[in-house]
């Protein structure tokens, strides 16, 4: 599956997989709800068998499966196949008075095209063994699935006949890879857009070391690939005259030296916005499996949230904060939505860094309990969002192309706005702490976790009141 992606990642994995990056926390965490998708799948399987050996394990675990197969285990949970040099396993496999029925289990919420070539892979190796199949599926989970009823978690497609025809070219893929390990020249294959599709690739890191600092690639959502591939690699290389809008601005940032900063326009769009400013974040969870009322895989739920009221005339380290964390496995809905009509006041400008986040889930909110909508609804028509502002009207080299508040808090307000400092540095591993925190039982790790993401959520909002102080003053 690496070699579809980019030949060179399929290479090193061979030559030199001591240059693949470990997946990190986040990325871990992702596997692990793909596995308790596929644990959850096995349960309309009362009947199963699990091979239980590990995956590198292959003598046994072929054994094993051997012996299922042959004792006629109705279905085989991760059984293991082989052909010459080539090795799969298989999520489950069914035998029925029909045949064999092959079903491939992921947590997406639709069918990807790599599923279906996961799928071929595996069909050409199983039935290259001497099985034959009589019909390929692939499940996922369901999006019109609600909690509390997960019946219907899962739709099943019979893809048969698609992946018969991919398999059909397997053969002469294998060659093709084959190819690259007798001319490893044929693996010198240069950055790009595959990089990341359908997946960041392991490699990454090590095969991006040769791009510059301030490269085309730092250009606006991916517009640098063009110039790139001519052979251009940083921006100060460019001619003003080929670029545009967002993009001249990058670059006359990145030529002069100098931050690009349109205080005229930033005022007039700050003098609409109304005191007190509510600076609000939300933290939410997004499990593939729902676990909260009404909600589907990968829907939000808020669990957390912090919000800043500036009036305009203390310091910034003074101006009142509320914040919230939900402490139990309850539904953390009621106390959030009941908590924020009450502190945040009819009057004033909501100010949410990328807004349609906290947008979605004020509506999200207010759809669930319709005794607090009219408030939340309000609540979500004065957002008022600076991404867009500094988008159209800031750059500052060291953003290297990002507008996120990780990048543009440090930009402007120096290393003490650095998320890197916080023992909980990102969003993707907020969910996975309140989770810890709900589930251990030692209370001091317990304290520990809630106060990290306190003080993560806290820095959100209090970096965004003094990003938009910043702007004000400026000019």
């Amino acid at each position: 599956m690496r070699g579809y992606q980019c030949k060179k990642a399929l290479f090193l994995s061979f030559r030199h997989p001591e240059l693949e990056s470990k997946p990190d926390e986040a990325l871990r965490n992702i596997f692990e709800q793909g596995f308790e998708v596929g644990r959850y799948a096995q349960k309309e399987f009362p009947q199963g068998v699990h091979v239980n050996a590990k995956a590198w394990e292959f003598e046994e675990g072929l054994k094993i499966t051997q012996k299922l197969l042959h004792n006629l285990s109705p279905v085989i949970f991760e059984g293991f196949f082989s052909l010459g040099n080539l090795f799969c396993r298989a999520d489950i496999l069914v035998k029925n008075e029909t045949g064999l029925h092959l079903i491939e289990v992921k947590s997406s919420t639709k069918v990807k095209e790599e599923n279906l070539q996961d799928l071929a892979i595996q069909t050409h190796i199983i039935e290259g063994s001497g099985l034959k199949l009589k019909s390929i599926s692939l499940q996922f989970l369901n999006p019109e699935c609600r909690y509390p009823d997960l019946t219907q978690l899962f739709k099943k497609m019979d893809v048969t006949e698609s992946v018969r025809e991919l398999a059909q070219k397997i053969p002469s893929q294998i060659e093709d890879f084959r190819d690259i390990f007798r001319t490893p020249s044929l693996a010198e294959i240069d950055i790009g857009k595959h990089c990341d599709e359908p997946n960041e690739c392991v490699f990454k890191k090590h095969c991006w070391k040769k791009v510059p600092q301030n490269s085309v690639l730092e250009l606006y959502r991916g517009t640098g690939w063009k110039y790139w591939e001519l052979g251009t690699s940083k921006i100060s290389d460019l001619h003003p005259e080929e670029l545009e809008g967002i993009n001249l601005r990058i670059f006359e940032a990145v030529k002069e030296g100098k931050v690009f900063f349109n205080s005229p326009a930033i005022k007039q769009e700050l003098n609409s916005w109304k005191f007190p400013h509510h600076h609000l974040d939300f933290e939410t969870l997004a499990p593939a499996i729902p676990r909260f009322h009404g909600k589907g895989p990968y829907q939000k739920v808020p669990f957390q949230y912090s919000l800043h009221v500036d009036t305009g005339q203390a310091r910034a380290e003074e101006v009142t904060h509320f914040e919230y964390l939900h402490e139990s496995a309850s539904d953390p809905r009621l106390e959030i939505a009941k908590r924020l009509c009450e502190e945040i006041g009819d009057e004033g400008s909501v100010i949410a860094y990328n807004m349609k986040f906290e947008g979605e889930v004020l509506q999200d909110l207010a759809d669930f309990l319709p005794q607090y909508s009219i408030k939340l609804l309000s609540i979500k028509e004065r957002l008022k969002d600076p991404l867009p502002l500094l988008r159209e009207h800031y750059y500052h080299p060291a953003l290297h192309g990002s507008f996120s508040i990780k990048a543009v808090a440090p930009a402007i307000l120096g290393e003490s706005a650095d998320y890197s400092k916080l023992k909980i540095p990102s969003g993707d591993l907020a969910p996975i702490r309140f989770d810890e925190m709900l589930n251990t039982k030692i209370p001091k790790k317990k304290n520990e976790i809630r106060d990290a993401l306190l003080e993560y959520c806290a820095q959100d909002t209090f970096l965004m009141l003094k990003i938009i102080r910043y702007l004000a003053n400026q000019g």
